[in-house]
C-alpha cells in the first residue's frame, strides 16, 4: 500500500487535477477533492446504523487527495450514494447535487450529513486488469466539488478519467 500511496500521491492524483481543472468552471476547481476506495472486508465487530455485519464487505477511502476528515472514515455498501451505485452498476455515475432527498441514494444519516457540503460528483469503477469482462470492480475513483457543474461535463470528464482507474487498478 505505500508503493500505490507514493505513486498515486506524487504522479496520479496530480494528473487528474490538471485534467479536472481544464474540464470544469474555475468556481469548482478551488474545491476538488479525489479519492479512491476499495470495496474490502473492515471490522470485527458490527455497524449499528444499518447492520453492517464484519463478514460484509464494503467501499471506504483507502487513498486520497484533498480534505475529508470524519468522511474518510464512513463504509458505503453497493447501492448506496453515487459512489456505490457506480459500483454496483459498473458505470460512471455523475451527479450534480441538491442532497434534498438521501433516500434517493440509499444514504445513511451519518454518511448524509458528512457529505451533504458535496455539489458534484464522478464515481467511475476501478477494475484489475485480470476482469476482461469489467463485471467485478475492486472500487472506484471519485472525484468531487462543493460547486454544482453541468451533467454533461461532469459525465465528459468521467469518460476522461476513465484512464486513471485502468491505471490504478493495475497498481493495486
Amino acid at each position: 500500500d505505500n508503493k500505490a500511496r507514493i505513486i498515486l500521491d506524487k504522479f496520479t492524483f496530480p494528473n487528474i487535477r490538471e485534467n479536472s481543472e481544464q474540464a470544469l468552471p474555475d468556481s469548482a476547481v478551488s474545491n476538488i477533492r479525489v479519492n479512491v476506495m476499495l470495496y474490502r472486508y473492515r471490522d470485527r465487530f458490527p455497524d449499528d446504523e444499518r447492520k453492517l455485519w464484519p463478514w460484509q464487505k464494503s467501499l471506504q477511502i483507502e487513498f486520497y487527495d484533498g480534505e475529508y476528515g470524519q468522511e474518510s472514515e464512513l463504509k458505503w455498501l453497493p447501492g448506496e450514494g453515487i459512489c456505490g451505485t457506480s459500483f454496483s452498476s459498473n458505470k460512471i455515475v455523475v451527479k450534480s447535487l441538491d442532497f434534498q432527498n438521501k433516500e434517493e441514494w440509499g444514504m445513511t444519516k451519518s454518511q448524509f450529513g458528512l457529505t451533504d457540503q458535496i455539489g458534484s460528483v464522478v464515481s467511475i469503477p476501478i477494475y484489475v486488469d485480470e476482469d476482461e469482462e469489467k463485471d467485478s470492480p475492486i472500487g472506484v475513483l471519485n472525484l468531487d466539488t462543493k460547486e454544482e457543474v453541468d451533467q454533461e461535463r461532469l459525465q465528459e470528464l468521467g469518460k476522461e478519467l476513465r484512464v486513471y482507474t485502468k491505471y490504478i487498478g493495475a497498481l493495486l
